[in-house]
């Protein structure tokens, strides 16, 4: 059903620069209409430092309860893994995905975000270095 989709894409970050960033009235009033949708499924294309402010407003101010992310096509960098960090409602996500996503960044997520059943990477290229795990920091809730 697309009702539920947000879709956070260059026309979203062009509407979101021009009509809401000009002033904290419109942020906030933004953020209340984003939480009376009924989204459960964020969708990021192209993620770049280009449109980060964009959707990382909506992942702070996201105050439902929602389904999966999904980042495809585009970089993650500090501030995005840091703003999911910071929103307790994602604790129950059910899914995180980065399709074919270079990760630029030396955050980690947080422990309280354990419990998010499925956190995806896909890369259609065979051997492909960027993806590190450097520590792990909970063995027991890994399904490999």
């Amino acid at each position: 059903d697309k009702t539920h989709f947000l879709i956070i894409n260059d026309n979203f970050n062009v509407f979101f620069c021009e009509k809401v960033a000009v002033n904290s009235k419109s942020l906030n009033l933004f953020a209340l209409l984003l939480n009376t949708l009924d989204i459960k499924y964020l969708h990021i294309p192209n993620p770049n430092e280009k449109n980060t402010n964009a959707f990382c407003f909506v992942l702070e101010n996201l105050k439902k309860k929602i389904d999966e992310i999904i980042f495809y096509l585009g970089s993650i960098y500090d501030k995005t893994v840091e703003t999911i960090n910071r929103n307790l409602n994602f604790v129950d996500l059910k899914k995180i995905v980065f399709i074919k996503s270079k990760i630029i960044t030396n955050s980690i997520f947080q422990d309280h975000l354990s419990k998010i059943a499925e956190i995806i990477f896909y890369e259609n290229k065979v051997s492909r270095k960027e993806y590190e795990i450097i520590k792990i920091m909970d063995m027991n809730n890994i399904n490999i």
